[in-house]
């Protein structure tokens, strides 16, 4: 029964822990497309201009995290915290953003073109010139966001705005 229970933990730490030779690499060379770094703490780091695209950064912390121009197409943010970010210029093309937390970030000009957007929290977010399109909304909340000049062509799910 121990070697079951054994066996199960060790399984279980490799299916969410990230991978310590990415995290590296994204310190050293702020490019890590196609990274695992799921849980990870990046908390209050300087990504600015990363190129994490096709990322997993399921369930990571990015907390007050500087993402000022960097690229995050096509990456797994399913559970990520963002609260506080520096996300302005990024991109989120084709992102999967499922209960992501962006509440308070600073996403002026961010492309969140075709993401996948279900139940996250934008409230306090400034998205000045923020692109939303054809990007699925469904669920997501913007209390008390800035939403100036935000393009939203072709959005499925109407942005909940309430002040």
């Amino acid at each position: 029964m121990k070697k079951v229970i054994a066996v199960s933990l060790l399984c279980a730490i490799s299916l969410f822990g990230y991978d310590k030779a990415d995290l590296k690499q994204l310190q050293r060379e702020k490019d890590c497309q196609l990274c695992d770094l799921s849980g990870a703490d990046l908390s209050g780091l300087d990504l600015s201009r990363a190129d994490l695209s096709e990322a997993n950064l399921s369930g990571a912390n990015l907390i007050q995290t500087n993402l000022h121009r960097s690229n995050l197409s096509n990456t797994d943010l399913t559970d990520a915290n963002l609260s506080g970010a520096d996300i302005k210029g990024a991109k989120f093309v084709h992102a999967l953003m499922y209960r992501t937390d962006l509440s308070n970030t600073h996403a002026w000009a961010a492309n969140f073109r075709e993401a996948k957007i279900n139940r996250c929290n934008f409230d306090g977010a400034q998205l000045g010139g923020a692109k939303f399109e054809k990007s699925d909304l469904s669920n997501s909340t913007f209390k008390n966001a800035l939403l100036w000049r935000v393009i939203y062509d072709g959005v499925k799910g109407e942005p909940k705005k309430e002040i």
